[in-house]
């Protein structure tokens, strides 16, 4: 289990539904129709099966990023395994969810968001790393594919 790759992700489902307080359907952003309300809902599965390794259905209104760690959290609790690789998009890149993930004995990957400074530093990150491959001083991270055969993952 050490070599688990888990996905994590979420996504809207909107409907023609009135908006309650304190209610599952509600506004938030939407890439769909933001004159509808909606819910969220965030899974975490085991890749490459598509496994569901955990859902959450949430109210509609909430940000992503925050919706990493409660998930994770419950993964953890089900597996009970170090050294699992957790991946997402930009929003799982929090520095608080990455943190966690790390402080855990686990590793991520995500695309940094390229907002801030983070767009301005890229360039020279992008040239410190092509420096280091030519001098062969980037770290190379090895897994095991379904033969049970050691192959290259990433370098980085």
């Amino acid at each position: 289990m050490s070599q688990a790759l888990i996905r994590c992700d979420a996504t809207t489902v909107s409907g023609d539904h009135d908006v309650t307080d304190k209610g599952l359907m509600q506004f938030g952003h939407s890439k769909d129709d933001p004159s509808r309300p909606q819910l969220k809902v965030m899974m975490g599965s085991l890749d490459p099966l598509g496994m569901p390794l955990a859902t959450d259905v949430l109210s509609g209104e909430r940000a992503d990023d925050g919706l990493y760690i409660p998930l994770i959290k419950r993964i953890e609790a089900g597996l009970s395994h170090t050294g699992l690789l957790f991946v997402g998009d930009c929003k799982m890149s929090a520095l608080g969810t990455r943190a966690y993930v790390v402080s855990h004995h686990h590793v991520y990957l995500s695309p940094l968001p390229c907002t801030g400074t983070t767009a301005e530093a890229m360039a020279d990150w992008i040239r410190t790393g092509l420096e280091k491959a030519r001098d062969g001083e980037l770290e190379r991270v090895f897994r095991l594919n379904p033969r049970a055969e050691e192959v290259l993952a990433a370098e980085g």
